[in-house]
């Protein structure tokens, strides 16, 4: 899998972009990709792949 990484200012508007993309993949059957929510740069808020959250070594909020 392809690192991902998206920025948003509040945790908010990156919850909802990740929910989004966890769904889509979801409804395509592609079990294998998995996006969170983490801290991002600037004192914002990321989405990213599971993997990067994880090897990020930070706390990450995942939902589907």
């Amino acid at each position: 899998m392809k690192s991902y990484l998206k920025t948003f200012a509040t945790e908010t508007e990156a919850t909802g972009w990740m929910r989004m993309r966890n769904q889509a993949c979801r409804l395509a059957g592609n079990t294998k990709e998995k996006y969170a929510v983490c801290e991002g740069p600037d004192g914002g808020f990321a989405v990213v792949d599971i993997v990067t959250a994880i090897d990020m070594g930070n706390g990450y909020t995942i939902e589907f």
